[in-house]
């Protein structure tokens, strides 16, 4: 079967939403474009804005992310599907537009999901956003449950909108593993690193290699897996280093996944396990199959599906 993306199942189902998330989407493309002024909001100690790309491009992977995730759900109704596509554009506007006077970028970042949930409300109150009363909150949900930080649960299973049920919990899950997954290059180059990398912090460079050998990262239905393609070099002692990146960008993403599992069991979307695979020879790396605290559950998840 042909792969179907989001945005093309919305405007073949439905004009008006079509057009409402087309309007959602300009208005995002703006906000995630421009930085404000250099000194805006700026303590005098804090250097230039050194975090791995949360803008366009992110949201652009977090989407095409969507796209593969949600491939064989055929029963997301419309609505379902704007709050998505709405969500992914706007889950990290909080990074661009909620920093406060005077706070740390680290501060902006840490709070950044509760900020967009804020400024998803501010934008429609003021008719900048083409949204209405009823909608607003099921997207400001997805900036909010987009970390892990938020526990799914506490999201209602469903709401209804206008005869609609939309499954809360669900949307929740697609986008916080979406956005668990957009590591590539293109997200921290290693041109603008080498560039730049005087500014960044230390704690934050590590965010930047794990973007650096990232071939692709897939969903694999099929083998009920999340696979982490990864160009590892020939050298060992660099192979060495990789393979310690590889093993953080696993257990990131296995503890997210661990964090949805539930609604994934529910919906049987069937994902419960992370490989790393070596991006020349496509086999996994053994060297980062050790266990770790959590694979108990997975286990039994396995068995159940």
């Amino acid at each position: 079967m042909p792969k179907r993306n989001l945005e093309g199942r919305l405007s073949k189902k439905n004009e008006g939403l079509y057009g409402k998330y087309t309007q959602v989407k300009g208005v995002a493309k703006n906000i995630l474009t421009w930085s404000p002024p250099y000194d805006f909001n700026k303590p005098e100690d804090i250097p230039p804005r050194y975090f791995t790309d949360h803008g366009i491009g992110h949201t652009e992977g977090v989407i095409k992310k969507l796209n593969n995730l949600t491939q064989n759900l055929n029963d997301l109704e419309d609505y379902e599907i704007f709050f998505l596509l709405c969500g992914a554009w706007l889950h990290d506007i909080g990074m661009f537009l909620g920093r406060e006077k005077g706070e740390s970028l680290d501060t902006t970042r840490e709070y950044h999901h509760e900020r967009s949930a804020k400024e998803v409300e501010r934008l429609a109150k003021n008719k900048y956003l083409a949204l209405d009363e009823l909608e607003v909150p099921n997207i400001a949900n997805l900036c909010h449950g987009h970390r892990r930080k938020f526990d799914v649960i506490s999201f209602p299973e469903r709401r209804a909108l206008k005869e609609v049920n939309i499954r809360v919990r669900l949307l929740v899950s697609l986008l916080r593993i979406a956005d668990a997954c957009d590591y590539r290059p293109g997200r921290s180059p290693r041109l603008i690193f080498d560039l730049y990398k005087e500014f960044i912090p230390e704690r934050e460079t590590k965010f930047w290699e794990e973007n650096f050998y990232i071939a692709s990262i897939d969903f694999e239905f099929d083998s009920a897996s999340i696979d982490i393609w990864f160009n590892f070099s020939d050298d060992h002692k660099i192979k060495s280093h990789q393979e310690r990146i590889a093993q953080r960008i696993k257990v990131h993403i296995q503890k997210e996944l661990q964090s949805v599992e539930g609604v994934f069991k529910d919906y049987k979307i069937n994902l419960f396990r992370v490989f790393v695979k070596d991006y020349k020879t496509a086999e996994v790396v053994k060297e980062l199959e050790r266990e770790y605290p959590g694979w108990g559950f997975l286990k039994k998840f396995s068995k159940d599906i």
